[in-house]
């Protein structure tokens, strides 16, 4: 988990989906300097995604034993654990990236 698995998708060009496979991502930059990656979505547009953010979210996932797709969308939950007040993007990519780079989840 972390920048090699990060790494990897973005050399290979390799994309990945949602947990139901509706939505398509793809990682299309690294910047190491600052500690994140920029994923591309099919509707082309782009966002940075800080790794102390995904971060965050993996541990609650091994702490709970599973994290539903609603637990971050309730606002105690994610400003508490990744300090957002309000879920938003770059959010499902997170969640869709974590058993991408951790084949135990």
């Amino acid at each position: 988990m972390g920048w090699e698995g990060v790494s990897g998708l973005h050399s290979k060009g390799e994309r990945f989906y949602s947990l139901v496979r509706k939505n398509e991502y793809q990682i299309t930059a690294l910047d190491k300097t600052n500690d994140r990656y920029r994923i591309k979505y099919e509707s082309k547009r782009e966002k940075w995604v800080p790794m102390n953010e995904l971060y965050a979210i993996y541990p609650e996932l091994y702490r709970l034993g599973t994290l539903p797709r609603n637990y971050l969308r309730n606002p105690e939950n994610s400003i508490r654990i990744i300090g957002w007040g309000k879920w938003h993007a770059p959010g499902a990519s997170m969640y869709a990236i974590l058993p991408v780079l951790d084949k135990s989840i």
